[in-house]
């Protein structure tokens, strides 16, 4: 098992080396949200990143919040499939469209699809200790009452 998880760093490793030296440019990254600082040198101390925009969310009237700092577009409705598989989650967000959901953006089948973790973490406000309400009173609706993020491999 050591051996395994040593491997996979090293892969891990090279293949961000290769990725820095082959693209160009650079990206900035949001601040985390953390305002409170506990200690000299944590994210609440240093203030690192993208200012946050504000409002953080724009809520476009057709079932949809558009995410002033990353440009995503998310569901108003953030329980519409409830509690589901990974799988059956895939096929419900193929088949999201129109008229499901709360939707009224003309959206076809297969416009949407499911958040990888980095998108999912981009809604967590480090500075609230339940980033669910948060999200709840910046427009989204029907959001968890504790959100939990899963991180898959």
């Amino acid at each position: 098992m050591l051996n395994i998880i040593r491997i996979s760093l090293i892969v891990l490793v090279f293949s961000v080396f290769i990725t820095t030296r082959t693209l160009a440019g650079t990206i900035e990254l949001p601040k985390t949200g953390q305002i409170t600082s506990f200690v000299t040198g944590d994210d609440g101390d240093i203030q690192a990143g993208v200012a946050w925009p504000n409002p953080r969310f724009h809520d476009n009237r057709d079932g949809t919040m558009t995410d002033n700092l990353t440009g995503l577009m998310w569901l108003k409705d953030a329980d519409c499939f409830g509690e589901t598989i990974w799988d059956a989650a895939v096929s419900k967000a193929n088949l999201l469209a129109n008229g499901s959901c709360g939707l009224s953006d003309n959206s076809t089948e297969r416009s949407w699809r499911l958040p990888n973790i980095n998108e999912l973490e981009s809604l967590v406000n480090i500075e609230m200790s339940n980033s669910a309400e948060w999200l709840n009173n910046q427009g989204f609706c029907e959001c968890l009452t504790q959100l939990v993020l899963v991180v898959y491999y």
